[in-house]
Formats: structure tokens, sequence, C-alpha cells
């Protein structure tokens, strides 16, 4: 085996799917390496959608998060620290959306580690870095420019080993918004790691 290895990848056409869908992932390796270009086909409204993580498809209040935003925009700099429990997921990070003046160029890029994903004794943990690149005055609304950053961790209160991976667009899995799903060329990889 070598020390890396894709599982999956892919890249999103005109469907604009809610969700990604990762399935039968073998317990082969030590870590998990999940990384995603993305951008939300939400087109009015909010100037970023959020990214959802769930695992083997529990969507029970079984998952908790710490995360800290920094950004810097035209109408200021400054940073932001949240922790929460929640059933929505671990990853929660902001995308740009097709909102009125914003590119369909700008992709965020997320890079997100589950360590010891197999295991089957601990909970499971992720580390999550996050980059939304001249994408939109982050984290607030009205202006298309600004670029922000955003690291956390995140937890699942399984010790089941991890089989799928589910990563959805807020908008269109929990609001229900119509129509609102990854926009074309969001992309994604997989990786194991030895």
């Amino acid at each position: 085996m070598a020390d890396y290895e894709v599982i999956a990848s892919g890249s999103v056409d005109a469907s604009a799917p809610v969700t990604i869908n990762i399935t039968s992932i073998p317990g082969t390796f030590k870590h998990l390496l999940f990384s995603l270009n993305s951008a939300s086909t939400l087109s009015s409204g909010s100037y970023s959608d959020l990214l959802i993580m769930r695992f083997n498809g529990d969507t029970g209040s079984n998952y908790n998060r710490a995360r800290q935003y920094k950004y810097d925009s035209a109408s200021g700099a400054g940073t932001q620290d949240r922790g929460e429990d929640s059933s929505m997921g671990v990853a929660f990070t902001r995308i740009p959306t097709r909102h009125s003046g914003q590119s369909t160029k700008s992709f965020a890029h997320t890079n997100i580690c589950i360590p010891a994903y197999s295991d089957t004794v601990f909970t499971k943990g992720v580390l999550i870095d996050h980059l939304n690149p001249y994408s939109y005055n982050f984290p607030t609304t009205g202006q298309a420019s600004g670029i922000g950053s955003f690291i956390g961790v995140g937890g699942w209160n399984n010790t089941a080993a991890i089989t799928s991976i589910q990563i959805s667009s807020y908008e269109g899995l929990v609001t229900g918004t119509s129509g609102c799903g990854f926009a074309v060329n969001t992309s994604y990889v997989l990786s194991g790691l030895a």
C-alpha cells in the first residue's frame, strides 16, 4: 500500500447536487484527507452558504465543533470565535454563492483531516483549514470583496469506523432552498494516508 492513495474524487456538473456522498470507504488507512474546492448555487439572500459534513448517515445531535474566522474586507478586519454542539455536522465553513455581483470564478478551498477514522475504540475528531479567496465581504454581506480564513476542530461522538461521508450545502439541505446545491466545477478528492 502506498503512503497516500486516492479513494474517491469527482466534480459537480450542472445538476447542482445538495449532497456529495462518498460510500464504501475502506478501513485500510490510518487517516483520511478530504479536499474540496466549492461554491454554492444560492443566488439571492446570503452572500455565503455553509458546508455540513456528516459521517455514516448520522443526522443525530452527535457532532460538535469549535472554529475561528479571520477576515479582511472592504469594511475592515476582525476575528470571530465559536464553539457549539449540533446535529448539523462538523465542517461548518462558509463557501461563496452566486449572489448578484459574485464572481462565478470564486471557490472556497477546504481541507479536512480525519485522524484514526477506522478506529473503533475512540470517538472521531477532525481538523479543518479553509480559505475563501476574494469572494465576498467576509463574513458580512453587501460587498463582493475580501478574503477570509477559517481553522477549526470538530468531533463525532461515535466510535464506529467511518465508512461513508456526506458533505452538503446548508441552504439546500437544512433550509430547503429550491435549486440550491454545489455549483458547477466544485471538485473533491478523498485520500487515505498510511
